[in-house]
């Protein structure tokens, strides 16, 4: 009844493991080493992500000091419906839409997809070279950015413009507005 139970060796570690280490150490002495593969990918990264802040930044200064024009109510509405969907889009789906549309021959193939000659240079100097690689990949970070920080500066604003002092500030300037008419 002996051959009904199955017998347990472990030969993996004996045989194995030794060529396995032996392996890794020759296979990682050839590559570079971490830190330069992080490097190079913080490189990429900040690239991308400065201009896009900076974008993200002065596009909504400027829009908030519009938002703050009192007699604008429909733009301000249309834009909040445009929003909120751009909210909900993961970056990567918007990224891939633009490339759809805008890099690919059978649309408008008005953008590269790729650098023709990215050939490991540094991305800093890819700006210069070709500019419109980067348009594509900012707007997939930037689109979906603006409608949060949309988003969450009209909710404060319409918190503010519920407070008491916001109230007191405007019956001032009414104020001031109505006197300067009267005389």
């Amino acid at each position: 009844m002996n051959f009904l139970i199955p017998e347990f060796k472990w030969e993996w570690y004996s045989k194995s493991l030794p060529s396995l280490v032996g392996k890794l150490f020759r296979f990682t002495a050839r590559r570079p080493s971490g830190w330069t593969k992080i490097w190079k990918a913080i490189q990429w990264t900040m690239a991308l992500q400065i201009p896009a802040v900076i974008l993200i930044f002065l596009w909504d200064c400027g829009w908030h000091f519009w938002w703050c024009v009192p007699n604008i109510i429909v733009s301000k509405r249309s834009w909040t419906l445009v929003s909120r969907p751009l909210h909900a889009f993961p970056v990567f789906w918007v990224g891939s839409l633009l490339l759809i549309f805008f890099a690919n021959p059978d649309f408008f193939n008005w953008f590269p997809a790729i650098p023709e000659s990215a050939g490991g240079s540094d991305p800093f100097s890819l700006w210069i070279q070709q500019p419109a690689f980067w348009i594509l990949p900012i707007t997939a970070l930037v689109l979906p950015s603006l409608a949060v920080i949309y988003n969450l500066f009209r909710k404060g604003l319409e918190n503010a413009f519920q407070k008491r002092f916001w109230m007191r500030a405007r019956a001032a300037v009414f104020l001031r507005w109505t006197d300067s008419d009267m005389s």
